[in-house]
């Protein structure tokens, strides 16, 4: 070992990103009495599930909301850490000018029959989905907006999907395949029956899944950066990290990676990956943008507490008032957040242009909006740090190439699965296939 490195003892598994992935891993591994570290690089948890504190407000990065019964709230009640969220009234549609207010159940089904021409066009298309979920799924060769369009030709029911998957699963109905818009109506959409909102903002969420890490003799380190990932013959054996300016050399028999697959593959390194798997991430991965609009007011600037979704906008697929049931801004303010999501999540971005259609939404939609608004924090998630680490379209393993070395969070969701809700199943997977391999103490 080198002057300049030090050995930090051994551990069961070695967790790289204290993002929802990262952090569920961590909390189901030590839960069932396995040796954890979690390594952060930044100075606070959960990644893009976490807070920007400025002027007293609590600022979300990425993720908003939470499935009160979806995979993340299992987690957290498994092992005993306060799911402390609010839940949140349906989203009001507002489509060609009207506002619908949605039933608690089936809003799905009554959006749907809102954006319809008539009755025989609703029984069209829900018949159309029925099938495509329970019999046979559409092509992937077809976009969805191809295969909606084989039943219609209503421009309206288009920009509901564009509306409603926008604002989980980041993307544009003409640019997914028409067989992954279906499996997440099969599979992942159920899990939002009742939508909610972290009471006190992601950072308290994140921080209570931490208490209880930690009360399970797991560790936590940010402020830590990886720098690689340690193999010998085909197996991981660890990672280096930058702590306090100095490298250490951390063993452990399983490592989790919650930094997507591309940055996994980078602190490898290439060469020591199977061929054929680089050249499919390379080839297929594909990064979704998101942008997240801060606001504030003197008083909610929209009368609906579950948040305004403006069907057929230009960008904006959902606007909200977290105070309403948060406790993420200073006494006597309000504090609102809009979703944007680009024209475009595969084809060149101007952001500035998409941040511009994106006022024009909320002037449009918010009376007085330039002169009752103090606009907050303009977040952008492209690239390196976007709004989803992999598009609809392709699903890799949390498995790669190099034995018990696994990927966890949205750059490998299993099918049918979006963002934090897919990140906590990934993250439940390679906590099931770690258990089969080893037990704890045995590194």
């Amino acid at each position: 070992m080198g002057a300049n490195k030090m050995g930090q003892g051994r551990y069961d598994a070695a967790v790289i990103g204290a993002g929802m992935g990262g952090m569920c891993a961590t909390a189901l591994l030590t839960h069932a009495g396995y040796k954890v570290l979690l390594v952060e690089k930044l100075p606070q948890l959960g990644g893009r599930c976490s807070t920007i504190e400025y002027k007293g407000y609590k600022i979300p990065h990425v993720a908003q909301e939470q499935p009160l019964y979806g995979p993340p709230a299992m987690v957290w009640r498994e092992v005993g850490a306060e799911f402390d969220v609010a839940p949140q009234d349906p989203i009001v549609y507002r489509i060609k000018g009207q506002d619908y207010e949605l039933p608690p159940k089936g809003q799905f089904g009554a959006a749907l029959r809102a954006c319809c021409k008539d009755e025989a066009e609703f029984d069209r298309i829900r018949n159309a989905l029925r099938r495509a979920a329970t019999w046979l799924e559409p092509s992937s060769s077809l976009t969805f907006r191809d295969w909606l369009f084989q039943y219609t030709d209503n421009e309206t029911l288009l920009a509901l999907f564009d509306n409603l998957w926008g604002a989980l699963v980041i993307v544009r109905m003409h640019e997914v395949p028409a067989k992954d818009v279906i499996g997440f109506y099969r599979l992942g959409l159920r899990e939002w029956s009742v939508a909610t909102r972290p009471r006190r903002g992601n950072l308290a969420l994140m921080e209570s899944l931490a208490k209880g890490i930690r009360a399970k003799g797991g560790q936590i380190w940010t402020r830590s950066a990886v720098k690689r990932i340690l193999t010998t013959g085909g197996e991981v054996k660890g990672i280096g990290v930058d702590k306090e300016g100095a490298e250490v050399e951390v063993m452990a028999k399983a490592v989790i990676s919650n930094t997507g697959p591309i940055k996994t593959m980078e602190l490898v390194g290439e060469e020591k990956l199977d061929r054929g798997y680089v050249k499919e991430l390379k080839e297929n991965i594909r990064p979704g943008c998101l942008i997240l609009i801060s606001f504030a007011a003197d008083k909610p600037l929209i009368k609906y507490t579950g948040g305004l979704g403006p069907v057929g906008s230009r960008v904006v697929v959902n606007i909200s008032c977290l105070s309403y049931t948060c406790e993420v801004a200073p006494p006597g303010k309000y504090f609102h957040t809009a979703e944007v999501m680009p024209t475009t999540e595969i084809g060149p971005l101007d952001l500035n242009k998409e941040v511009e259609f994106a006022m024009e939404d909320l002037r449009e939609n918010i009376p007085n909006f330039e002169k009752d608004a103090e606009l907050l924090h303009i977040g952008c998630f492209p690239g390196n740090w976007p709004g989803h680490r992999n598009l609809m379209g392709y699903d890799p393993p949390q498995k790669t190439p190099i034995e018990n070395l696994y990927n966890v969070g949205d750059g490998v969701l299993p099918y049918g699965q979006c963002g934090t809700p897919g990140s906590a199943i990934s993250a439940r997977i390679v906590v099931e296939d770690i258990k089969t391999r080893f037990k704890p103490t045995e590194a």
